[in-house]
């Protein structure tokens, strides 16, 4: 394998890498009335089998609601 295809293969894996790392949870928000309603999965794009989804509703005024039910 010559140079050039050497380097351009290590800068690929270099580049596949961070974007990865670079990707981040899944996030969605959605407004229900007054509240606001938003989910969060630890993956993106979110996989078959575990994921932490986190699931957090505000009032109108932007404060956590803690006594829903």
């Amino acid at each position: 394998m010559n140079l050039t295809k050497i380097a351009f293969t290590c800068m690929a894996t270099v580049l596949m890498f961070a974007g990865v790392a670079v990707a981040g949870d899944y996030k969605a928000t959605s407004k229900a009335g007054d509240f606001e309603v938003a989910l969060t999965i630890d993956k993106n794009p979110p996989a078959v089998g575990n994921n932490n989804v986190t699931i957090a509703i505000k009032d109108s005024t932007g404060q956590p609601v803690t006594d829903a039910s």
